[in-house]
């Protein structure tokens, strides 16, 4: 039975729901090194566990109301990726959206007005039209041959882990060390100190041996950037060695409205 992995903190739509399906990525690679600026810092992966408590993201989407549904297909256009998620443990009982197109970023936070009544908060990352650019990422190391380092004895107490230059937490760089050290790469590349990341979205899907789902984006004032795929750990490999199959997405954001 396919597992929902814990999300941050294809669109299958429902009979009548106007999401259209994800669609091929497309554009041109765009080099990531800029002259006289350092490489992004990559991180340790913090692993990804399944829990098959949680709701799929289909049985999520279809709590949502038409409405909801409705205005979030409508403002991102063309679907990249997407993912829908409700906490069974949190007293929040309604589930929040992420949805990636091809001209904006938006994300549905269920909330309460001031008389208590539920209601949802759209944001959304508007895009500037033409700026999307993607790079294929294959990482296929052989056998023991992934980014994980020795095992050193462990001291009494953790080490701090290092610290993202770019406003992520020690969570989020732990997820984003899970991915390869490309794609990392590609997903930092344009935001810097003084042009941080904003928000921070993950979800995947899958089994033990194989995600069949991986979303990951990150968004800021100018840019967001995101990495989709699926990753599987092949007989005889460990996760550390797993195999991914990722599509890096880069855009240009012309206007933020929300947070």
């Amino acid at each position: 039975m396919s597992q929902e992995g814990v999300p941050s903190g294809g669109l299958i739509p429902q009979a009548g729901d106007p999401i259209p399906t994800p669609r091929t990525p497309s554009g041109e690679p765009r080099r990531t090194s800029r002259r006289g600026a350092s490489r992004p810092s990559t991180y340790q992966g913090s692993g990804l566990p399944l829990d098959d408590r949680y709701p799929t993201r289909d049985d999520s989407w279809a709590a949502m109301s038409e409405k909801i549904r409705g205005r979030l297909a409508e403002q991102a256009g063309d679907v990249i990726e997407w993912f829908a998620w409700q906490d069974p443990y949190s007293s929040e009982k309604r589930p929040r959206a992420v949805v990636l197109g091809t001209r904006a970023l938006c994300i549905a936070e269920p909330r309460s007005d001031v008389t208590g009544r539920g209601v949802y908060e759209l944001n959304r990352y508007e895009f500037v039209p033409g700026s999307h650019k993607t790079v294929p990422v294959e990482h296929r190391p052989g056998r023991g041959g992934g980014v994980a380092t020795k095992v050193a004895p462990q001291p009494r107490a953790p080490l701090p882990k290092p610290k993202s230059d770019l406003g992520l937490s020690s969570q989020e760089t732990g997820q984003l060390g899970n991915l390869p050290p490309t794609a990392q790469e590609l997903l930092q590349a344009p935001f810097s100190s003084k042009d941080r990341v904003r928000r921070c979205e993950y979800w995947y899907s899958g089994h033990a041996n194989r995600l069949d789902v991986y979303i990951f984006v990150l968004a800021g004032r100018h840019f967001v950037t995101a990495a989709v795929g699926t990753q599987q750990v092949p007989v005889g490999h460990t996760v550390a060695s797993a195999h991914w199959n990722l599509t890096c997405h880069r855009l240009a954001v012309d206007r933020v409205v929300g947070s």
